[in-house]
């Protein structure tokens, strides 16, 4: 049994527990935890010639190894295209993005309908159209303004009985609502430039990290040698539950660029915006009651 509920999360979540009879929590479910963390790309140095001058690589526009992590490891396929902007998907119907990234399609309106361009990844590294030409939602979070970190978040969906059909249940993530600072780790997806010349957009990359600063509504991070860039703004900041749960920990809004550069630079700050107290206006938003868990006391929610 306690196979079966490591292969299939789901049934976990519906019996309320990661473990029958027989499975020592303490050990075989960390230790599962641990191995999913371990499979996890650490993070990339820069080229040996360049990470020992820095300001010499943001000078040449890139080094080369991409500015993110890596490409086509660990795929995740909700992580979706929304122009130039990146998002996930968390129901069968909507997807979450950054508010920057689509306030100008329903300028000046909080809520509107729009045709948005929006593309899944898949696992070979093409793109698959899921939207384009039709009207779509979208609803801006009421305390948004420009420039603003802490609500900097927007959900782009279809009215039921619609949903984006393009993808399966596993490509749905869950949000994390619990303290972020016990998290081992988090990984951030875009599909942003990969240089500072704003050259490889388009190829879905991730970042590994760990924040530096927790804040109520959003979290930093340093840039060091692994950097957001133009394009990743509405990308996931992803992290793994000791059941082996995917969350949306928040999204990637903004970061301090040198001069006219596409990235961050080295020592910047890296901005997200958190879910965590974002969930009672996506469950208005969506019409839902998005049901909550927990994974060794870390709380989440899923929304379907």
């Amino acid at each position: 049994m306690n196979a079966r509920l490591e292969s299939h999360p789901d049934l976990a979540e519906a019996m309320q527990m990661s473990s029958v009879h027989g499975c020592d929590e303490a050990e075989q479910c960390s230790a599962r935890y641990l191995e999913t963390l371990e499979s996890l790309p650490s993070e990339l140095a820069l080229q040996d010639d360049l990470s020992s001058f820095p300001e010499l690589e943001e000078e040449f526009g890139h080094s080369e190894q991409s500015i993110m992590n890596a490409s086509g490891q660990g795929f995740q396929g909700g992580v979706v295209e929304i122009g130039n902007c990146t998002g996930v998907l968390i129901s069968p119907r909507a997807i979450l993005t950054a508010a920057h990234c689509v306030a100008g399609a329903i300028a000046p309106a909080r809520n509107g309908w729009s045709t948005l361009v929006i593309r899944r990844f898949n696992a070979n590294g093409t793109k698959t159209r899921v939207a384009q030409g039709e009207q779509l939602r979208i609803n801006i979070h009421p305390g948004y303004s420009a420039g603003d970190a802490a609500r900097d978040i927007a959900i782009i969906k279809k009215l039921p009985p619609n949903n984006f059909t393009e993808f399966s249940v596993g490509d749905r993530s869950r949000l994390y609502i619990d303290n972020g600072s016990e998290l081992n780790g988090i990984t951030m997806w875009g599909r942003g430039a990969s240089a500072h010349d704003n050259s490889g957009r388009g190829t879905l990359r991730f970042m590994n990290y760990q924040p530096n600063w927790w804040g109520p509504e959003h979290f930093l991070r340093n840039a060091t040698n692994s950097r957001a860039c133009w394009g990743d703004s509405g990308g996931p900041v992803f992290s793994w539950l000791p059941n082996n749960q995917r969350v949306v920990v928040g999204l990637h809004i903004n970061s301090q660029k040198k001069g006219n550069k596409a990235c961050a630079r080295q020592g910047g700050k890296q901005r997200a915006v958190r879910v965590q107290r974002k969930v009672a206006w996506i469950e208005d938003m969506l019409d839902v009651t998005c049901t909550e868990y927990s994974s060794s006391g870390r709380r989440y929610v899923r929304c379907w």
